[in-house]
């Protein structure tokens, strides 16, 4: 029915897949997170507590399936983490200059 290229066994692809939904989804979570954040912390902060657990979560199931998948995941997190700060941190700054 499914052409021989989109296997279950083909551990890369699906390997592909799944780091391309999860760089979709922390991007458009990043984004979410930022403009609550930046009306009203609190609600930042809470939205960024629901945002971490679901990370926590997909981790976990994305160990389960592959350590090297996971490492991969967590690395682009991190990496999507360390922008959006610097990019807050960036806005408060000017925010504070002007």
């Amino acid at each position: 029915m499914y052409p021989e290229w989109i296997s279950i066994e083909n551990h890369v692809f699906w390997g592909a897949i799944l780091i391309i939904v999860n760089l979709i989804g922390i991007t458009g979570a990043s984004a979410i997170f930022i403009s609550i954040f930046q009306q009203s912390r609190i609600k930042g902060y809470l939205n960024l507590l629901v945002l971490f657990c679901s990370v926590v979560l997909v981790l976990i199931n994305v160990f389960s399936y592959s350590k090297t998948l996971g490492i991969i995941i967590c690395v682009v997190d991190v990496i999507m983490g360390f922008i959006v700060f610097n990019y807050l941190r960036n806005r408060s700054v000017k925010l504070n200059t002007n």
